[in-house]
């Protein structure tokens, strides 16, 4: 019987982030062995800190011989979380968003010109890593 940890900065029912997570765990480990880590605030720790902190407690399961899972918070533009998961984690879903707006702000400006690059460089480390990858949304079908 295989053993999935999984990773979740939100499975609240009342969020969009936490509603996918919950759909994305009913449909893919609903009849499976799991065990569910979740911390979820406060905001800034669950999204950004625990992010990195979720890596090493992925590893500890992996070298236990779980099968690594990890949900939620995932922007394609964060590279170091899908370089430094343990081999063979199922990402999913993955999320992200494009620059729309008039650039009229530091923030518009690095999604505009930071954002695409990173993007493009998960997607290279996520295709060497897995051959499929599930988005949230098709937002960035273009990369």
């Amino acid at each position: 019987m295989n053993k999935y940890v999984i990773w979740c900065s939100d499975l609240n029912k009342n969020s969009g982030e936490g509603e996918l997570a919950n759909k994305f765990l009913n449909y893919y480990f609903n009849n499976k062995k799991v065990i569910k880590i979740n911390f979820s605030k406060p905001f800034f720790l669950s999204k950004y800190i625990y992010s990195y902190i979720a890596i090493i407690i992925l590893w500890y399961y992996y070298i236990k011989g779980f099968k690594t899972v990890y949900v939620n918070y995932l922007p394609l533009w964060n590279t170091i979380i899908y370089l430094f998961a343990p081999p063979r984690t199922i990402f999913g879903p993955i999320t992200g968003s494009i620059q729309v707006n008039k650039i009229n702000n530091s923030k518009a400006l690095i999604r505009y010109l930071i954002f695409p690059i990173l993007y493009r460089l998960s997607l290279k480390v996520l295709d060497f890593r897995e051959k499929k990858i599930l988005f949230a949304s098709n937002i960035l079908k273009k990369f």
